[in-house]
């Protein structure tokens, strides 16, 4: 009997690993220090040198798994709304994710990358003109609330090219196939998702 059991624990153990589905859809937060950019070009390159000098490993990773549904006005759009599963909420919020842990995200589909942002307070004075990802526990559990600039989300009108930045084709195109993509000012009660 004992033959037997090595045998099975031999055959576990030369078995070839099966790979992981690699998630389409990936949202990366870093701190990078980087401070307040206002246009986004200069915060482009202010981000690419401190990756030079310091690569940043995310301090939090989240997909399309940990997205329970998705708003947005209409396209191109000046503000999504991503409501996070309840656990990601929870990874989201014990991680501390706020100024202090993440300033900058950056947003790729299927490997590659559709935009990069700031993390900011949703009611600050900064004149930021690229795009900005707001989370408040208290106001919005729950939701990752991205601007196509600061201010989307309190009646400033983001240009054309801020809200073509953050409504790529295939963003739009993915997250329509993958769910549903309502509208912002739908009833809290309704999904996306079933």
């Amino acid at each position: 009997m004992n033959r037997w059991l090595i045998l099975l624990l031999g055959l576990a153990l030369i078995r070839p690993a099966l790979p992981e589905k690699e998630a389409s859809l990936r949202l990366e937060f870093r701190k990078l220090g980087i401070g307040v950019c206002y246009d986004y070009d200069p915060f482009l390159q202010r981000y690419q040198e401190l990756e030079a000098q310091a690569p940043a490993l995310p301090v939090l990773e989240l997909c399309e798994s940990d997205i329970e549904s998705v708003r947005s006005d209409p396209q191109p759009t000046s503000r999504w709304i991503f409501q996070l599963t309840a656990s990601a909420k929870e990874r989201f919020e014990s991680v501390a994710l706020s100024r202090q842990q993440a300033d900058v995200f950056t947003l790729s589909l299927k490997g590659k990358i559709l935009f990069q942002g700031m993390m900011y307070e949703e009611i600050g004075a900064a004149a930021i003109g690229f795009p900005v990802m707001h989370y408040n526990s208290r106001r919005y559990p729950g939701q990752l609330r991205l601007g196509a600039c600061q201010g989307a989300f309190f009646g400033t009108r983001p240009e054309q090219t801020a809200r073509q930045r953050i409504s790529p084709p295939e963003l739009v195109e993915f997250l329509t196939t993958w769910g549903n993509i309502l509208p912002i000012d739908l009833p809290a009660g309704q999904r996306s998702r079933g």
